[in-house]
């Protein structure tokens, strides 16, 4: 854990050349604002994202946003806690938008990381995204069975079948985005005395995070 830890500095360092979104299904006439939005990080909360883990990055041209995780991982078997086993971390962005602008989650969204599972092991990643004041929006389960040893690449949504997630038009320009993540990995029938198995959203491992676009649309009244 400490080599994550220590890593956290290069995630960092490295938030603009690894931020590559995707490109969104289908934007709105307007097209993304010209003026740089800035997203940040209001509030960090779990026992997955401790204090200075976690990063975010808007794309240059303002088509989506990277998040960065350097010791979101949960584990099981040798050298590992007890409470190891699970992580959780919920991350919420203010999102500065340009006056009379409003944004949408588009989809599919991208979420990088690497998992060690032993024979007999499995683990699970949900995520969810909610905007503060509003209903929820899509939350997805992702599941994998051991024997798996390879780095993690993970597509959630349908561009066709899931409908962008849009966030009311703000009253003082800022956007709160909660992004929810939940790790969990399960000895099974693996032997936790003699073997460990991992999951984890480990941007130093790839760095790429968990990766978001974003469409714009203008205010009523704009």
């Amino acid at each position: 854990m400490s080599g994550v830890l220590a890593a956290g500095a290069t995630v960092l360092a490295l938030l603009t050349s690894a931020l590559v979104p995707q490109a969104a299904a289908s934007d709105p006439p307007d097209g993304p604002p010209t003026e740089r939005v800035r997203a940040d990080l209001a509030r960090v909360n779990g026992s997955g994202c401790p204090q200075g883990t976690v990063a975010v990055a808007v794309a240059p041209d303002n088509s989506g946003f990277n998040l960065f995780y350097s010791s979101h991982t949960a584990r099981v078997g040798l050298g590992s806690a007890p409470v190891d086993f699970r992580k959780n971390c919920q991350v919420a962005l203010d999102f500065r938008v340009p006056d009379g602008w409003t944004i949408a989650v588009q989809w599919p969204a991208e979420h990088h990381g690497y998992a060690y599972l032993e024979e007999g092991a499995s683990a699970t990643l949900k995520t969810a995204l909610r905007y503060e004041g509003q209903e929820p929006g899509p939350a997805f389960t992702h599941e994998f069975s051991g024997p798996y040893d390879e780095l993690l690449f993970v597509r959630e949504g349908d561009a066709r079948e899931t409908p962008p997630y849009r966030a009311l038009c703000p009253e003082d320009g800022t956007v709160r985005l909660v992004v929810d993540s939940r790790l969990r990995v399960l000895a099974g029938t693996s032997d936790p005395e003699t073997t460990s198995s991992f999951i984890g959203l480990d941007a130093t491992s790839w760095p790429v995070g968990s990766l978001y676009d974003l469409s714009w649309s203008r205010c009523p009244g704009e």
